[in-house]
């Protein structure tokens, strides 16, 4: 051939010389991308064949325990009416993922008969409340629930509530908001939660902070939370352990609002909005272990003084967040600290002098008894002491080069 075929070309002498039902099929393929895999690997799904290979034709996996199957794992494949009553039939399952896979309300009229179903991850599927009644209504073990990049709404708020095992729920990148909270905060055996993304606010942290559950760890990344309410007298947010509030946005808070975080072990606040106030109060909570504040605007040396206060602190990334060597003397023999990122490049500053620390704040961090990595942001105009200490401790110093 004396130039390559371009790739319409190909398609039309594929559909000349292909039967007009396979071209049909092919087309709604190429529309439907995640049922395309199926077919790129040259494979066709019969309706004869069993649940265990029509799920391992699409790249899935199931497993057995005493010869029944427990488990299965499915991501961007094909749910049908055929497969989601197969699934049904198999009352031993436990665990099912099947993420991307055009679950619809129907198919989980089927799934909702898996009485022993304690682990269910439906990330990324077309239902939305109805079949969420359908399921809280007979799976009653449900300890562990996935609905992120759904279609459910407040509604299922009370629904979910009733669940009497559930532990561990994620309604992240839906249209929720504080009124669901406000239902599901009934739940007294909700431990973990993850409501990112979503239309809740700050009058989120209220419901939850005067419901029943005892929650141990708390996402809500990237929602517009407004003012920070006055948490003092919570009980059901007083054993949290993990807070995530990365991308969210703050207008306002005091110290006292964060002080009833005492149990706190991790803070997770990359590229968030917060009020310096409320970052110094988290700082109340003695046991910090992990901090990520890359790119926080409100941290500053004063944040990191405090934090360094923290002696169960192992690791922090503080890297774009403009700071001087004082953050870096703050952790001067400091027990526990093993990982620290820093640095960053100021903007409309010559590279000559963006870079705002010296050799007597990294050897301090190079001094902790326990310190193991320490990742340093700095221009591609590297000082050459910087080069020089990184080049001799490799193992120790990493450098992230970056300009603006």
């Amino acid at each position: 051939m004396g130039q390559a075929m371009r790739y319409d070309d190909i398609g039309r002498r594929l559909f000349d010389y292909t039967p007009l039902w396979l071209s049909a099929l092919a087309a709604v393929c190429v529309l439907h991308r995640s049922h395309f895999d199926c077919f790129a690997n040259h494979t066709l799904i019969s309706n004869n064949d069993s649940l265990e290979s029509k799920i391992e034709k699409q790249g899935g996996r199931c497993v057995r325990q005493d010869g029944k199957i427990v488990e299965i794992y499915l991501e961007g494949g094909m749910i049908d009416d055929d497969i989601a009553r197969q699934l049904a039939s198999h009352s031993t399952i436990t665990d099912l993922t099947l993420v991307r896979c055009g679950v619809r309300d129907e198919h989980l009229d089927e799934i909702a008969k898996l009485k022993q179903l304690q682990r269910l991850n439906l990330a990324s599927n077309l239902f939305g409340d109805q079949g969420i009644e359908s399921l809280a209504t007979t799976a009653r073990k449900l300890r562990v629930l996935n609905l992120s990049h759904t279609s459910l709404t407040d509604k299922s708020g009370k629904v979910l509530a009733s669940l009497p095992c559930l532990q561990n729920l994620s309604v992240a990148d839906t249209v929720i908001t504080d009124r669901f909270v406000q239902d599901i905060s009934a739940n007294g055996d909700l431990r973990e939660f993850d409501i990112s993304n979503s239309k809740v606010t700050s009058k989120a942290l209220g419901e939850l902070s005067r419901g029943k559950c005892k929650l141990a760890s708390l996402e809500i990344k990237g929602c517009v939370l407004g003012a920070f309410p006055d948490l003092q007298q919570s009980h059901s947010l007083s054993e949290l352990k993990t807070l995530d509030l990365s991308c969210s946005e703050i207008s306002g808070g005091s110290e006292k609002s964060a002080t009833t975080f005492r149990e706190l072990r991790e803070l997770r606040c990359i590229n968030g909005s917060i009020p310096k106030q409320l970052l110094i109060g988290f700082a109340d909570a003695r046991k910090f272990r992990v901090i990520d504040s890359s790119s926080c605007r409100a941290v500053d040396d004063e944040v990191v003084i405090i934090w360094a206060k923290c002696n169960n602190l192992v690791s922090i990334d503080l890297s774009h967040c403009r700071l001087t060597d004082a953050s870096l003397l703050s952790f001067k023999n400091h027990s526990n600290l093993q990982k620290i990122a820093f640095g960053h490049i100021p903007p409309r500053i010559p590279k000559a002098a963006a870079f705002p620390y010296t050799l007597k704040g990294i050897d301090v961090l190079l001094q902790c008894k326990k310190i193991n990595e320490v990742a340093i942001v700095t221009p591609s105009a590297v000082p050459d002491w910087l080069f020089d200490l990184a080049s001799d401790r490799p193992s120790l110093i990493s450098l992230r080069i970056q300009d603006r």
